[in-house]
């Protein structure tokens, strides 16, 4: 991983991914970047207020561009956000259950990382609920 963050020519992104990876839920990084999330899906919950899906009516590259994401979100330990954005909730329920999402995001899940998400998922679980406490 160090080897990666050195490669990166931008001062300001590796010393974020520096950060990230070395202090995790302690870097002064991850509460705005939670805080740009949480806009993000009100964002999406009020785009989905009008439709199931993003763009128009029906699946499309947004969906997908957002697929992994999402995912990483749930295996991560961020539920507060869904709960707190039912039409997200079921959106993203959708989502995952598309083929091309099964083949172009679940398939390739690391079961290693899978596992050290469901060790830390209580200590970040606990984090985002006192942020939106």
């Amino acid at each position: 991983m160090r080897r990666r963050c050195c490669n990166i020519p931008q001062p300001e992104r590796r010393q974020r991914l520096q950060s990230s990876l070395e202090l995790g839920l302690h870097s002064p990084f991850f509460t705005p970047a939670f805080e740009r999330y949480y806009k993000l899906f009100d964002d999406f919950e009020i785009a989905l207020g009008r439709s199931l899906w993003l763009v128009d009516e029906g699946f499309s590259l947004a969906e997908l561009g957002y697929a992994p994401y999402l995912t990483r979100l749930r295996h991560l330990g961020f539920d507060v956000l869904f709960e707190q954005h039912p039409r997200v909730a079921e959106w993203s329920e959708r989502v995952a259950k598309r083929p091309s999402v099964v083949e172009g995001v679940e398939r390739w899940l690391n079961p290693k990382y899978l596992a050290l998400f469901a060790e830390k998922r209580p200590e970040v679980t606990a984090r985002i609920s006192r942020l939106v406490g």
